[in-house]
């Protein structure tokens, strides 16, 4: 087939497919490259993406894009990184704590965490936990009840407050 790029192909061209223990790392300043506060890598634009836009919480737009590499959904405002969505397991912290760990993972990884209730953000996370070792970073779990039963984290987000 003449012109087909394998998004493999394209994502190492770009530079984003990594060796190691992840392949993406959360940053309190955002993923791999991926700033907030901060336009989108050029790079990052040239790979393949779906638009975006839809609600969370109380009613805050999130307009952005979808992306592939790293797999994480970004909103934009005024062409600048606002906040960092994270719904794979792929993206994790440096010490390997990402969707799919659970409250003591998180501890183990980064000490005390406070876990506290928060409305829902996109539904079914109505609890939210946050280190200062990771500032901008929040973890979502079903509700305080399961997160403290060993449940695990639904999403992670990436704004400053």
């Amino acid at each position: 087939m003449t012109g087909f790029r394998s998004p493999i192909v394209l994502l190492m061209a770009a530079g984003l497919v990594c060796s190691g223990a992840h392949a993406w790392e959360i940053k309190s300043n955002g993923v791999d490259g991926i700033v907030l506060g901060k336009p989108l890598p050029a790079k990052v634009l040239k790979l393949p993406k779906t638009r975006i836009s839809f609600f969370i919480a109380d009613g805050v737009p999130f307009k952005g894009y979808k992306l592939t590499a790293p797999p994480v959904s970004v909103a934009l405002k005024k062409k600048k990184v606002s906040a960092i969505l994270i719904e794979s397991g792929e993206v994790t912290t440096k010490l390997g704590v990402g969707v799919g760990s659970t409250l003591g993972d998180l501890e183990k990884a980064y000490g005390e965490v406070p876990v506290h209730a928060v409305p829902p953000t996109l539904g079914d996370d109505e609890a939210a936990a946050s280190t200062a070792k990771l500032k901008n970073v929040f973890f979502y779990f079903k509700d305080v009840k399961d997160a403290k039963a060993g449940g695990a984290i639904k999403r992670i987000m990436l704004f400053k407050q």
